[in-house]
């Protein structure tokens, strides 16, 4: 595990690669300013904000600067979809619903997006909800944690679980394996999470309440994004009895939870599990190291660890990191590929329907209604929509973090460990859209 000053260090790092971002609370911008498209090339233009400063963006910085470089592979390598290439306009939202409705309204006014592609937190919308509908434009959201965007259906479509619809999945591993270890009795979750939105997600869309109903007793507790100390909230639940921990937090809280539990003695007293935020290979593993053995997370792709047959989309997405100057490395999350995906079909679709002359955001949305499945290849599992159905993704699959056998073939990244899949598809119950 990372001592003090190595810790320290670390975030550090962090903190200036923070600083380095641009800072576009109120500007906007695209992958390829300099570049007007010829006359003869196909385009559309797609926007979206994203939480380049603000608790999330220690892991949605990244994470956007990978999706920039999967557009642009689209464009320059793959020649677009089917010629037809992505001009994408952003800004930075600060974590923040004004500045995004901000945001939004300037790239509306200016370039005119027919898709809106946030990655982060689906609230930021909610300010300009009402001028998205009656836009007709679109909203791929990564993830769906705020109900009133999805229920009744409208504009607002998600391609990962909802967070309340995740935490039905958890509950049905954690009743799983405590049968299979021995337990008597209902086993206890703790849940750890920030005291805002995003961890107050799973609670407010009733996750709680259908795992109180089907056999598990939730203990809630809170921590600040940006704790130095989660020591006391860990004594405290052993002192409640709990046997599992779930926490909900970015890859600063994820060290620290590895930490904490190791130096409590407590690590192998309880099984610690975390959200999919972080993902293992380019996030967590460079940081923690073998200090991650026997970490369970959850997660909605397949890993790495499942072959190339099975997990086409992370192959995809390191092949695609490697082309932008990016240091080779196994990967688990391949949101990127999944919108790539996404696209292709949504494309298609609407092409098919009324013609590249007449793309727009109505027609993208009706397109969204005739996509009931999209291959993703591995990228998350069998997402699709209907006429009636916003969250895309269902199922969810726990992973271990473990150490690679004697003899393994060295991974690229050096790193020898890796996520193990220990549950299978684990079934999700869509409570956010009324099933229960």
């Amino acid at each position: 595990m990372l001592k003090g000053k190595t810790r320290v260090l670390i975030f550090c790092l962090l903190a200036l690669l923070l600083v380095a971002l641009p800072p576009l609370a109120a500007a906007c911008g695209d992958d390829d300013e300099d570049k007007t498209p010829g006359e003869e090339e196909k385009w559309i233009t797609i926007g979206g904000t994203f939480h380049l400063t603000g608790p999330p963006s220690a892991n949605t910085g990244p994470a956007f600067r990978d999706f920039q470089d999967t557009i642009r592979y689209i464009n320059e390598v793959e020649g677009g979809i089917d010629g037809i290439k992505i001009k994408l306009v952003w800004a930075n939202d600060n974590y923040d619903p004004a500045t995004a409705k901000i945001a939004y309204q300037r790239m509306r006014d200016r370039q005119h997006p027919i898709l809106w592609v946030p990655m982060g937190a689906d609230y930021m919308m909610t300010p300009v909800m009402d001028m998205f509908e009656r836009d007709k434009t679109p909203v791929l959201m990564s993830a769906a944690h705020t109900q009133e965007l999805v229920t009744p259906p409208s504009v607002f479509f998600t391609f990962r679980n909802a967070e309340a619809n995740k935490f039905t999945g958890l509950i049905r591993w954690i009743l799983q394996d405590w049968e299979a270890s021995g337990g008597t009795g209902r086993p206890k979750l703790a849940f750890l999470r920030w005291d805002l939105p995003y961890g107050l997600a799973t609670k407010e869309g009733r996750g709680y309440e259908w795992a109180e109903e089907h056999g598990v007793d939730i203990i809630d507790r809170t921590y600040m994004p940006g704790a130095l100390d989660l020591r006391p909230q860990l004594l405290d639940l052993k002192g409640k009895g709990a046997s599992y921990v779930y926490l909900s937090g970015m890859l600063p809280d994820v060290t620290l939870l590895i930490r904490d539990a190791r130096a409590t003695g407590l690590w192998d007293d309880m099984k610690f599990i975390i959200d999919d935020a972080t993902s293992p290979y380019i996030f967590l593993l460079p940081v923690v190291g073998e200090d991650a053995e026997g970490l369970y997370q959850l997660r909605m792709q397949e890993p790495w660890s499942a072959g190339p047959e099975v997990a086409e989309a992370h192959r995809k997405a390191a092949k695609i990191r490697e082309w932008a100057g990016n240091s080779p490395t196994r990967v688990d999350g391949a949101h990127s590929i999944a919108v790539m995906q996404i696209l292709t079909a949504l494309i298609r679709q609407a092409v098919a329907d009324v013609g590249y002359e007449n793309l727009n955001g109505e027609a993208l949305y009706n397109a969204f209604l005739k996509l009931e499945h999209v291959d993703t290849q591995g990228g998350y599992h069998n997402v699709g929509w209907g006429p009636d159905k916003r969250v895309g993704q269902s199922g969810i699959k726990i992973i271990q973090y473990r150490k690679m056998a004697p003899g393994s073939e060295v991974p690229p990244d050096e790193i020898m460990m890796e996520t193990v899949d220990v549950s299978g598809w684990m079934e999700t119950t869509n409570i956010l859209e009324g099933e229960w």
